[in-house]
C-alpha cells in the first residue's frame, strides 16, 4: 500500500515539524518575543508593553526585599 518513498518522506517532515516546535519552545523559555518585536504591526502591542512593565515591577521588587 505505503511505498518506501512514502514513508521516508513522511518521516522527514515529521522530523522537521519536531525540530521546529523544538526550536520556538526553547527560544519561548529563553525569554525571546514570538511576535518579533516589531509594535508597529502588532495588533497586541499594549498587551506586550503591559508585560514588560509586570517584568520590570517584579524584577524592582525582588530586588528590593533582599
Amino acid at each position: 500500500m505505503f511505498r518506501t518513498a512514502d514513508i521516508i518522506v513522511c518521516l522527514i517532515i515529521a522530523a522537521l515539524v519536531i525540530l521546529v516546535v523544538t526550536y520556538l519552545i526553547r527560544q519561548r523559555k529563553s525569554g525571546h518575543k514570538s511576535c518579533g518585536g516589531d509594535c508597529s504591526t502588532c495588533m497586541s502591542c499594549n498587551n506586550c508593553s503591559i508585560l514588560e512593565a509586570e517584568k520590570l515591577a517584579k524584577k524592582k521588587h525582588a530586588g528590593a526585599v533582599r
